[in-house]
């Protein structure tokens, strides 16, 4: 084969290997070729809540997505305080102030599992313990 005939060759596959790798992605679910179901979507249809589960759901998330987002703001205030005096006094209780709005993060997490799981119906239970892992 003459040079020309390899660099055609090797067009060919490249361009045949790009074909098969958007077929691929696109053709996978997830973000990218089909539709991103988020853990809201996931747990109303693994636990089979009904409508009125389901609405008070929407309920739990938007009180515990309040309640991040005040912390969240709050904690990345304190960091950014603490970076800028972290040879200063005073960068221990700041650091403490950092630690514990991560535990308080955290307990909302828990509580939030805790409350969806108030929100199931005895026969859903089973579905939910097995969520929850």
């Amino acid at each position: 084969m003459t040079r020309n005939q390899w660099t055609y060759a090797a067009l060919i596959l490249m361009a045949v290997l790009n074909i098969a790798l958007l077929f691929m992605l696109l053709s996978r679910p997830g973000p990218i070729g089909g539709k991103h179901r988020g853990p809201k979507q996931l747990i109303i249809e693994r636990l089979d809540l009904d409508a009125a589960q389901v609405e008070a759901y929407e309920l739990l998330i938007q009180e515990h997505r309040a309640a991040i987002d005040r912390l969240e703001e709050e904690l990345i205030l304190s960091r950014s305080a603490l970076y800028e005096r972290m040879d200063a006094e005073g960068s221990d209780a700041i650091f403490t102030r950092v630690s514990a709005l991560r535990d308080s993060i955290e307990r909302i997490h828990v509580g939030h599992i805790e409350a969806i799981g108030r929100l199931c119906r005895p026969d859903q239970m089973a579905a939910f313990r097995a969520l929850r892992g």
